[in-house]
């Protein structure tokens, strides 16, 4: 089942890549992340006359552990639009943002590996400009975290019933 998962991985990226042309796609390799790093990349949007009505940006990542990953683009030019986000790698999934010009925003937890973020976007307009791109990390809380957390605030209830009760 594994295998049929990753392959399926694999399939859907030669499949999407094999739709891009490079003429208009522009490529960030973040690297290894952890904890704490947020990576923020400028993209430029082209102009609508370059070639082509949908252009894609890309962004690599790798993420060692299991972690609570924010893909986002804001600073989003008037005239431009995102018709889909793509998170390819070990936990894919993809949403339409119905062309949206609002910024993009959403937080999920991966599982560890390599993964793929495809903006894809249109333009509807005839100025240049740019946009930010980009991935943040951050830890998922453990359970032993919540129990202590409850432990604690436990513990203080306790001494507030004491106290109530000796004055």
């Amino acid at each position: 089942m594994k295998n049929t998962i990753k392959l399926l991985t694999v399939a859907m990226s030669l499949a999407f890549s094999l739709n891009i042309s490079s003429a208009n796609a522009a490529i960030f390799n973040a690297g290894n992340l952890t904890v704490g790093d947020s990576i923020t990349n400028l993209f430029d949007v082209p102009s609508l006359n370059n070639d082509g009505p949908d252009y894609f940006d890309t962004i690599y990542f790798n993420i060692l552990s299991t972690f609570n990953v924010r893909i986002f683009a804001e600073n989003v030019p008037e005239g431009f639009s995102f018709s889909r986000v793509d998170l390819l790698g070990p936990d894919s999934f993809n949403w339409l943002a119905e062309d949206s010009v609002m910024p993009i925003d959403f937080t999920n937890t991966l599982s560890a590996g390599n993964y793929q973020v495809n903006f894809k976007y249109g333009i509807n307009t005839n100025q240049v400009g740019t946009y930010l791109g980009g991935v943040s990390v951050a830890a998922v809380p453990e359970p032993e975290t919540y129990a202590m957390l409850l432990a604690g605030l436990g513990l203080i209830g306790f001494a507030a019933r004491r106290r109530k009760t000796q004055v």
